[in-house]
């Protein structure tokens, strides 16, 4: 059920949705994936974790925003490092001209926010 409020007054409207892990098991292979959902990245994270073990990702934009992940912040670390030791994900960021920089995922997350993370696939 979505809800959004149109001329003062709140609107109801059924909307079919699907996870992203089915639709991304019926392509078979996602090169890129931007993930924009203001704090919800742990948990859209879990829902892909078969795909990102199965290499079904070729990389992924994030944001991290201590603020809005709040609680979560700390599993949201461990799991990434996780994939990163045992899956080999490398995290970089992005240098003003656009183009990638190795960085450490330790570092990130004595950072408040970092605007664009890129989880690559190696």
């Amino acid at each position: 059920m979505l809800q959004y409020i149109q001329n003062d007054e709140i609107e109801k409207v059924m909307v079919e949705t699907e996870p992203l892990s089915m639709r991304i098991e019926d392509i078979g292979f996602v090169n890129i994936l931007k993930i924009d959902i203001e704090g919800a990245e742990y948990q859209a994270f879990l829902g892909l974790e078969n795909n990102l073990k199965n290499k079904m990702i070729g990389s992924i934009v994030f944001e991290l925003n201590k603020l809005r992940i709040g609680e979560e912040w700390y599993d949201f670390y461990e799991f990434l490092n996780k994939l990163r030791m045992i899956y080999g994900w490398e995290f970089y960021t992005l240098s003003v001209d656009g183009d990638l920089v190795l960085s450490d995922l330790k570092e990130f997350f004595t950072l408040d926010f970092v605007e664009n993370v890129v989880m690559v696939l190696k």
